[in-house]
């Protein structure tokens, strides 16, 4: 077993005490988050999330099923933290109320890097998706879409002429208006089969230009397919903003 960190202990004593026992899956703390099952030692398996829990990636699952016992398998699981007060614990210990296997990425036939609102990326060649937290930096995680999420994408960038933009679409008032803090550029590219293309924008986007408009309208819409998704859910709030 790993011996548990000063400074974990600390965060367990001063941030979990008082706790309540286990209710119902809408008292979990963690809810549907993605990990990693490993095995610790002989017969202990822990669960490394992909994202922290109040600083927190692993924990040591109380009711873990045998056929989740599998070193290095990928789950999604919700549970909920049972610290009792003045107890030294490894790892902090986690009742399951649910947990699932995470099925292997559908093949990224479409492959998109979208990049916007300053530090935001979509990026399905890397399978990875990294969000702006603002104050707190950025957090990457792995992300992919499914084969039905990247039919509607592309159908959406045929519906909106994608391929035939031209390569940079400047803002209102032209490529000489300048704005504080400027999350520009972002860009925009798509490949699939033998069409590859990138389309780069600037904020704040004439609203009267048909590009500016299909190009915005695109973005957003993949933006929606990303939010909709469990692993984008999971990912902390960010603190702060940009003004």
């Amino acid at each position: 077993m790993r011996l548990l960190s000063t400074s974990l202990l600390v965060v367990l004593t001063t941030v979990m005490l008082g706790c309540s026992d286990l209710g119902e899956p809408s008292n979990d703390d963690l809810v549907n988050f993605p990990g990693t099952i490993i095995q610790d030692s002989p017969g202990t398996f822990l669960i490394q999330t992909d994202v922290a829990y109040q600083n927190l990636k692993t924990f040591y699952p109380l009711n873990l099923e045998s056929e989740f016992q599998k070193d290095g398998l990928r789950v999604r699981f919700s549970g909920r933290i049972e610290v009792e007060p003045f107890v030294d614990y490894i790892w902090p210990p986690l009742r399951l109320s649910r947990m699932t296997k995470i099925q292997l990425p559908d093949a990224q036939l479409v492959q998109i890097d979208l990049q916007s609102d300053f530090a935001d990326e979509l990026n399905t060649f890397n399978q990875t998706f990294t969000k702006d937290l603002v104050m707190d930096g950025t957090i990457t995680v792995s992300f992919w879409l499914t084969t039905s999420e990247q039919r509607s994408i592309l159908q959406k960038a045929t519906d909106l002429g994608f391929f035939s933009l031209p390569d940079t679409i400047h803002r209102k008032g032209g490529p000489y208006y300048f704005i504080s803090p400027d999350p520009s550029p972002d860009s925009l590219r798509i490949k699939y089969d033998t069409q590859d293309k990138r389309v780069v924008w600037f904020y704040p986007p004439d609203t009267t230009d048909v590009n500016a408009k299909a190009i915005s309208s695109l973005s957003d819409f993949i933006m929606q397919v990303v939010r909709a998704k469990p692993e984008y859910k999971a990912l902390p709030e960010a603190r702060g903003y940009y003004f």
